[in-house]
């Protein structure tokens, strides 16, 4: 089963999660670019930034993770919460990541 999804604001990337792997597509081409691996756990959660360079996972083993979405590599991972991640978002002009968490926080990180 598909935990989550995420489309590009401007369409052309879909990002699917199927337990701890992500896939992401090209959805003009109908190509996969990659196979995202890294969280230990169930990803919950997907958010492209608003210039579709960067994709954000959540995920059941407690991190955040940044991807490049031309390489497929990790850019970044935010650890501090206690449990799961079940959400992601991005402000409006991409300064301020936000996480919420099963531990009942919300972690705010500014200017990833």
């Amino acid at each position: 089963p598909r935990q989550a999804l995420a489309l590009s604001r401007q369409g052309s990337l879909l990002a699917v999660a199927s337990g701890s792997k992500i896939t992401l597509w090209n959805r003009h081409y109908q190509k996969k670019l990659f196979e995202l691996h890294g969280h230990a756990k169930t990803v919950s959660s997907l958010v492209f930034n608003a210039d579709s360079q960067i994709l954000v996972s959540g995920s059941h083993d407690t991190t955040v993770k940044l991807w490049n979405v031309h390489t497929g590599k990790t850019i970044d991972t935010l650890a501090g919460h206690k449990a799961a991640v079940c959400s992601v978002a991005w402000s409006y002009d991409g300064k301020v990541l936000a996480s919420g968490s099963a531990d009942k926080t919300v972690k705010i990180w500014q200017q990833v």
